[in-house]
């Protein structure tokens, strides 16, 4: 946007010397004479104030520094040289008529007070001053998310995230060599008051794996004689509804203790219901129930005994996408840190990356990324 405004100077110049009646050549040179210093000077002081960031030491800002700089000298050249020779293609083409310009009393104050150049001193300096008292509330934004559009849907799920999951969807990255350095980290991660979830190949692997091995192996010498029949008894539905009249009447009478009104209810419900399904073919869902269920039964049971002579979980047992997922092809783990504070304040971002680096000096991740290229982003504006 900085660049366009040499060339609104030179349109309008132009057209205020063609409304005097000037022809083309004389209008281009009163305008390039007229114009070309201001824009000159306009172009060299704009460029400077963008050249002082080619000072600092953050890469961001200095680049930003080269490209704006060097974009408004080579706008203002292009003005200087290219405008010109497209506003006579232009006159030659459509030969635009100039009306005469009407003076108006807005226009007329305006032309006197800019004659006055005391007065637009003494007018600046004082809007000068004046803006001085605005510098006690000017303050560096570290929340990158106010740079975002106001109502920005992926800003509104930040903030959701936030506030359900109590995390943030930022996380930080923490490597290790072996096994037991990711399990140390982990732990001591886990720790940390700002972390509010860690997960690695560990979050995967079963703690105290021998303790639970040996009371598995306890329960070797219940399991041998389990056994579940092979052959069914068919179940009698007649047999079912004399059974639950029994149950029904034993329950008649008794005091309300352990739920026996309601399984009372429950018995009163079921011989209810029992009246309006056919016998037959209640009988046989419930022996195709009761077949599947024992069927279950001898498959839990053959799972038990054979996971009593179970073996420690390692990584390699691991699925191979999980373990790609945490673990290099190097052999580097991989530890995601995810905070329990926003890491959009500051004070809370700080203290967070402080808490990890006692962990791990070298951690890194998004939130660190982020952490350093405003901390850099700030010195560089401040400090250069």
């Amino acid at each position: 946007g900085l660049g366009i405004d040499f060339g609104i100077h030179i349109l309008e110049r132009f057209k205020e010397e063609r409304t005097a009646g000037d022809d083309v050549l004389e209008a281009l040179q009163k305008t390039v004479q007229g114009t070309g210093r201001g824009n000159f000077a306009g172009a060299v002081t704009t460029a400077m104030a963008f050249g002082g960031m080619i000072l600092t030491d953050f890469v961001g800002i200095a680049e930003l520094g080269k490209i704006s700089g060097g974009g408004i000298l080579l706008c203002m050249i292009s003005m200087i040289l290219l405008l010109p020779a497209l506003i006579t293609v232009e006159e030659k083409i459509t030969k635009p008529r100039y009306l005469p310009k009407q003076s108006d009393r807005k226009g007329r104050l305006l032309e006197k007070f800019f004659k006055n150049y005391r007065a637009i001193i003494f007018v600046s300096m004082v809007l000068f001053v004046l803006s001085l008292l605005s510098l006690r509330t000017v303050a560096f934004d570290y929340n990158l998310l106010n740079l975002q559009a106001h109502g920005t849907e992926a800003v509104k799920y930040e903030m959701k995230v936030i506030e359900t999951a109590g995390r943030s969807a930022w996380s930080v990255a923490v490597l290790a060599d072996s096994l037991e350095e990711t399990r140390k980290k982990h732990k001591a991660l886990e720790k940390l008051s700002t972390v509010g979830n860690v997960e690695s190949i560990i979050s995967t692997l079963p703690e105290e794996q021998e303790k639970k091995i040996e009371t598995i192996k306890e329960l070797a010498p219940l399991l041998s004689d389990l056994e579940v029949e092979p052959d069914l008894v068919p179940v009698s539905y007649a047999g079912l509804i004399k059974t639950m009249k029994r149950v029904r009447f034993k329950l008649q009478g008794k005091e309300d203790k352990g739920g026996v009104t309601k399984a009372r209810k429950l018995a009163q419900s079921f011989l209810d219901e029992s009246e309006k399904v056919d016998a037959e073919v209640a009988e046989k869902r419930l022996n195709s129930f009761s077949e599947k269920l024992f069927a279950d039964y001898r498959g839990k049971i053959a799972d038990l005994k054979k996971n009593v002579s179970a073996s420690p979980v390692i990584v390699e047992d691991m699925p191979e996408n999980l373990r790609e997922r945490y673990i290099s092809r190097n052999r580097v783990y991989l530890i995601n840190v995810y905070p329990s504070v926003d890491v959009w304040d500051i004070d809370k971002r700080n203290e967070f990356v402080k808490q990890l680096k006692q962990v791990d000096p070298n951690v890194t991740g998004n939130a660190i990324h982020m952490f350093e290229s405003t901390r850099l982003m700030k010195d560089g504006y401040v400090y250069g």
